[in-house]
């Protein structure tokens, strides 16, 4: 069983992710940790609410370890 996901449910993510590791400010996460995801952040050239496969979501929209990797709370970055 593959798993799938939305590119907006995964824009959702990745927005929770940073509100919580920006809190307010003074989190690990930078202004320009933000700035570096928006960049990353790659536009959705199908329908935004069409379930696709996890993996091609992830070469979209980072989350999760690329979160933490811009924060410099993991080793490993996830590419």
């Amino acid at each position: 069983m593959a798993f799938k996901m939305t590119y907006n449910e995964a824009i959702k993510i990745q927005g929770e992710q940073m509100a919580y590791y920006h809190k307010d400010g003074k989190g690990p996460l930078t202004q320009a940790g933000i700035d570096k995801l928006r960049a990353m952040t790659k536009p959705c050239l199908f329908d935004p609410d069409e379930t696709r496969p996890v993996v091609e979501i992830n070469r979209l929209v980072p989350r999760g370890g690329d979160i933490e990797f811009i924060c410099g709370i993991s080793q490993i970055h996830y590419d």
